[in-house]
């Protein structure tokens, strides 16, 4: 199953009821052991991080960002939510508002994935530049030390 990693891709999945009947069955043998890691993982696999960025439960927009699109008045929060019933042996949600806070939750933490990966590479850039001038720098004193010999 291809993960969804751009609008475009999201707005064909949408009109498309045998992609998402597709993602529905995949997403019941994919499973968790209790909802909240089932939406984690039905949120993974369905949806890259960096698109899920672009998209809350409600559609509301934080202040510093750009107006989001909702997930619960949509197709795919309907497979979700259908996926999730059909995991017989997951403890259900107890009303469609336990079910928003989850996929709220499942979304705050693919954003924090996201935040995440990108702070891991920011520190392998800045590691592997320092690992460079240091290198730079040994070079130079050896050739200092070794150049009057």
């Amino acid at each position: 199953m291809l993960r969804i990693d751009s609008l475009e891709v999201f707005q064909e999945f949408e009109e498309d009821p045998e992609r998402q009947r597709s993602l529905r069955h995949y997403l019941i043998n994919v499973g968790g052991v209790t909802a909240r890691d089932a939406l984690n993982q039905f949120l993974k696999e369905a949806m890259t991080d960096s698109l899920t960025q672009k998209f809350s439960w409600t559609g509301k927009s934080v202040s510093d960002k750009e107006n989001l699109r909702p997930l619960f008045n949509i197709c795919i929060g309907k497979v979700f939510f259908d996926a999730l019933r059909e995991c017989r042996t997951i403890p259900q949600p107890h009303d469609s508002t336990e079910f928003a806070r989850l996929m709220q939750e499942a979304i705050r933490g693919a954003q924090k994935r996201l935040r995440d990966a990108k702070r891991r590479a920011n520190r392998s850039v800045h590691v592997e530049g320092c690992r460079q001038k240091y290198m730079a720098e040994m070079a130079h004193r050896y050739e200092v030390e070794h150049s009057g010999q």
